[in-house]
């Protein structure tokens, strides 16, 4: 889980390196973050619940 963590993070460089570069609109970078935002947060639980289970 902590691969999936550690890309979704690297995916944030990437997707505001492509806004800056004006490939992405603002509307559709929001709504592009908002769903990695979602998906970090997921992971982020996911990971922080299996390392106090284990």
């Amino acid at each position: 889980m902590g691969f999936a963590l550690r890309k979704a993070s690297e995916t944030e460089y990437w997707l505001q390196l492509i806004h800056f570069a004006d490939l992405l609109n603002e509307k559709e970078f929001e709504s592009i973050d908002s769903d990695r935002l979602e998906i970090f947060k997921m992971l982020t639980k996911i990971t922080k619940t299996s390392r106090e289970r284990a």
